[in-house]
């Protein structure tokens, strides 16, 4: 809102610290657009065959059809995420460029790229809403966190305790 709207987010040149874009493979750049998809599509297949979260999300479904709903759901929901990930790099690329003010002493948007989010948070959102926004992203992570640890945890017993604990008669006699 402050730049003016959506266009001001748009670079009227291409910056020369960005990479041009390159389809195919070449060993001389850091992005290929071939490389990107391969790497992606790795990285979901290896997810949602092995993760244990992905896993225990499937088997937590009441069939084979409810269990692929899941994964496509999982699968539209990250396509939409990275783009807005993507346009919030962008405002933020933008905000900082006009506003180098903000920005620590002697540190360039291109030298804190990594730090601009949570400056941002910091020091231009209100009060009230940085606390939330802090709150949140602490949320997600000790989410994220239990449910790996737990995760974690059940594989672990059921795996390894379990498997070589001595059960007394009682708890045999009932299976």
């Amino acid at each position: 809102m402050k730049l003016g709207g959506v266009g001001a987010w748009w670079p009227d040149a291409w910056p020369s610290h960005w990479q041009r874009p390159v389809f195919w493979f070449d060993p001389d750049v850091r992005f290929t657009f071939v490389g990107g998809f391969l790497a992606a599509f790795t990285w979901w297949v290896c997810t949602a065959g092995s993760d244990q979260m992905a896993i225990q999300r499937y088997l937590a479904t009441r069939d084979v059809r409810a269990a692929r709903r899941m994964f496509n759901t999982s699968l539209a929901a990250n396509a939409l995420l990275w783009p807005f990930l993507a346009v919030v790099g962008m405002a933020l690329l933008a905000y900082f460029r006009t506003r180098p003010d903000m920005l620590p002493d002697g540190q360039t948007g291109l030298d804190s790229a990594d730090k601009l989010l949570p400056i941002f948070i910091v020091r231009d959102l209100p009060v009230g809403i940085t606390g939330l926004v802090i709150a949140g992203l602490l949320a997600a992570a000790m989410s994220s966190l239990s449910s790996g640890l737990n995760s974690a945890c059940s594989v672990v017993t059921t795996d390894f305790i379990d498997r070589f604990r001595k059960r007394k008669e009682a708890e045999t006699s009932h299976r």
